[in-house]
């Protein structure tokens, strides 16, 4: 069986590197049918891969948010109301900033100019993360395996979580569901403070040997996170009482960080998606197939206000069946090729089993999370005939 693979580490003897191929597209099989038919579609439409005039006045709009929201934080904050509005506002604007410039920009799909997008990729290094293990754990290892263990790193939290049925389960998960909400908090501040450090030190993402990170990359990483630590404390402090810039600075990332976390898990760690384990290093069926079984969509009517919303906010996320088929369109196009990805799924149910996973409302995608995280908690989770099956 021919297979594809990724190897994110150069090739020395004592190195071991975590891969996984899948099975080879045979002619006129889901993918070709699939890319063939929205490439037609676009083609037809005039729809183009990246974004258009509505995307670029979105990018203005977070763009220019962002520091409008910090000038009111530090200088018109005379009141605890104020204060309050100005910092819920600004972490609005990072998580938008997040979701709708810097993650189309990572992918390639923002803008048709390549250096365009490498420029407003630094977005994230702006909000305090870095750019560079961003592409790497998100664009390459995610999106390349996702809902693997060991190399999908959105499933790697030190063991503190047990997020597929394929990990290892201990004492504490037991507990999961109680401690989750405050452990996706954290999230920012591990991105910001310490998680990407990590990764250039000890040169792994989770379960993958990385290579060495990149002299240029690594001052970037070292001035932005200054400048992230200047913007957000430092200055605050000079017009404002440190405990309160602290307590400002702790209540917007937990914003950011509970945010984030939600919407990325709400996309596959849920019942409806499937957790592959590769046999000899190999997942048995193609990529497209993988990626449609590890993926869930949710809130996708653009006839409902609420949906439409939803959509806006969290970039097209909540198309995350599409987004992982189709990561270098930009995202504003998702609602538009969605019903072609629905269609080649029922064509090919019979010979690959490919089921689009969707949830009609917002808090059937949360229960659905939060149920798999109580199945997990449950040391004899999955049953031995399911795991077997």
């Amino acid at each position: 069986m021919a297979t594809a693979s990724i190897v994110l580490a150069k090739k020395k003897k004592k190195k071991r590197k975590k891969t996984v191929g899948f099975r080879n597209n045979e002619r006129k099989d889901i993918a070709h049918v699939l890319n063939a038919r929205v490439k037609a579609f676009m083609r037809q439409n005039n729809i183009p891969e990246h974004g258009t005039w509505k995307m670029k006045l979105k990018v203005a709009f977070c763009l220019l948010l962002f520091p409008a929201s910090w000038i009111g934080a530090v200088f018109f904050s005379e009141t605890l109301l104020l204060g309050i509005f100005f910092g819920f506002l600004f972490s609005q604007s990072i998580i938008l900033n997040g979701f709708n410039v810097m993650h189309d920009a990572i992918h390639g799909a923002l803008f048709k100019s390549k250096r365009l997008n490498q420029l407003f990729g630094y977005v994230l290094n702006m909000l305090g993360a870095c750019k560079y293990f961003w592409k790497l754990k998100h664009d390459w290892l995610h999106h390349f395996a996702t809902n693997i263990l060991e190399i999908d790193s959105d499933l790697d939290t030190g063991e503190l979580l047990r997020m597929s049925p394929a990990q290892v389960w201990r004492r504490w998960h037991r507990w999961q569901l109680f401690y989750v909400i405050p452990l996706y908090c954290l999230l920012s501040f591990s991105m910001i403070l310490f998680g990407d450090i990590l990764k250039a030190v000890n040169r792994k993402i989770g379960g993958v040997e990385i290579e060495k990170m990149p002299p240029r990359e690594v001052a970037i990483m070292i001035i932005t996170k200054l400048f992230n630590i200047t913007y957000m404390i430092i200055i605050p402090m000079i017009f404002h009482p440190w405990w309160i810039v602290l307590l400002f600075y702790i209540g917007i990332n937990l914003v950011v960080g509970l945010t984030l976390s939600l919407v990325f898990q709400l996309a596959h760690v849920v019942r409806l998606a499937e957790f592959p384990v590769p046999v000899d290093s190999t997942i048995k069926v193609p990529w497209v197939v993988h990626e449609i079984a590890t993926s869930a969509d949710f809130c996708g009517d653009q006839s409902k206000l609420w949906h439409r919303f939803i959509t806006f906010y969290v970039g097209g996320l909540n198309y995350q069946v599409v987004h992982h088929l189709f990561d270098r369109i930009c995202h504003e196009h998702y609602p538009k090729i969605v019903h072609i990805v629905k269609e080649v799924c029922e064509e090919f149910n019979e010979k690959w089993g490919t089921v689009y996973n969707y949830f009609p409302t917002l808090r059937e995608a949360l229960a659905s999370h939060f149920g798999l995280l109580a199945d997990l908690a449950d040391k004899n989770f999955p049953p031995p005939e399911a795991a077997t099956a």
